[in-house]
């Protein structure tokens, strides 16, 4: 998956440089969870959510869900990190 992490970097992040390093930092049976450092030393997590894809375009779609819901949080003063891009079709969030 970090291979197509890294592939899918340029299109879902355009402004940011490229990955440098990348570790896992969380792994469940939903989830995956890696910390990215760019070449800029910018820091970010990618979170793969492993049904994701069986989820899209339904009511309780993963990816929509949680970016609702950290926007919310976000809105009411919650200290939680942005959701910066997504990938549906792939079943990923960039923070």
């Amino acid at each position: 998956m970090t291979d197509h992490i890294q592939n899918l970097w340029a299109s879902l992040v355009p402004n940011h440089p490229q990955i440098k390093t990348h570790q896992p930092i969380s792994q469940s049976r939903y989830h995956n969870v890696w910390k990215i450092t760019t070449t800029d030393q910018a820091i970010f997590a990618v979170k793969h959510h492993l049904f994701a894809t069986l989820t899209h375009g339904k009511p309780y779609d993963l990816l929509t869900v949680e970016t609702n819901v950290t926007t919310q949080l976000l809105k009411e003063g919650v200290s939680v990190p942005p959701i910066v891009a997504t990938s549906p079709e792939h079943g990923l969030a960039i923070y």
